[in-house]
């Protein structure tokens, strides 16, 4: 009942919890390949969710959702995991990107480094292909905040 809104729809803020927890999941999966071990001073943190791409209507809280996720992009100490939540009775489709990064818990400011991502077959080479396209267009948009002035005496604020 805890997944279900009052109209029969299920809630999305606990969807994302999950997809959440699922892509942590994986960036520990992906980060220590031969397993977690209590004590192993690596802990893996969600950075940001980079987009959500809703498709259909909304999740129904009557049928089941499936969660699957991936790593689609891999930095020195940051990866890009895909969670895609479906729902085949009502079509209904999600993509959630997340940015989690993986450190070193010892001394909190040393960082630990992925294991670099095993591409053998082609959903994994389009999956970072994808990765790639998307953080060059960050890269992009986000640079030019760091070169270009604010327009001057246009902003919004009382």
């Amino acid at each position: 009942k805890a997944f279900i809104d009052v109209d029969g729809s299920a809630r999305m803020g606990r969807i994302l919890e999950l997809a959440d927890a699922l892509a942590a999941d994986v960036g520990y999966r992906h980060a220590l390949p031969d397993g977690y071990k209590a004590g192993c001073g690596v802990s893996v943190a969600t950075a940001s969710i980079d987009s959500l791409l809703i498709n259909g209507r909304e999740f129904s809280g009557a049928h089941d959702i499936w969660l699957t996720a991936y790593v689609t992009l891999v930095g020195r100490s940051s990866m890009e995991v895909c969670v895609d939540i479906e729902q085949s009775s009502t079509a209904t489709r999600a993509h959630a990107f997340f940015v989690m990064v993986a450190r070193e818990v010892r001394d909190g400011h040393e960082r630990a480094r992925p294991v670099p991502a095993v591409l053998d077959i082609p959903q994994d080479l389009r999956a970072l292909a994808e990765g790639r396209l998307r953080r060059r267009s960050q890269l992009r948009a986000n640079g030019s905040f760091d070169h270009d002035a604010p327009p001057a005496g246009g902003g919004g604020g009382a």
